[in-house]
């Protein structure tokens, strides 16, 4: 994915830079006015479909969804809000809250 990506910060494209290593990454945000660490950076939804990160990971949808582990934080939607998420790295094991 790396080139070829990117993520979106602030609502605004930021190229994936080197190598993608496990799931961690680094991206270019120089041109993204008020960027600061701890924005938050979206793979997927919210301007990046589906399909579009399936064809940068070089492979079909199916194995798209399955290849990303549980780190990456879960905003499940239903009727354009908010009704669950998960984050494994904030220790609710991927279970997830209802909001």
């Amino acid at each position: 994915m790396s080139r070829v990506a990117s993520v979106l910060i602030r609502e605004q494209l930021a190229p994936v830079l080197g190598l993608v290593c496990m799931d961690q990454m680094m991206v270019d945000a120089t041109g993204i006015p008020g960027v600061r660490e701890g924005d938050e950076a979206v793979l997927l939804g919210g301007g990046i479909p589906y399909m579009q990160y399936a064809e940068w990971a070089h492979t079909n949808r199916n194995e798209a969804i399955t290849i990303l582990s549980r780190r990456p934080q879960r905003v499940y939607l239903e009727d354009g809000k908010t009704v669950k998420v998960t984050d494994e790295l904030l220790g609710d094991g991927g279970t997830g809250y209802g909001l």
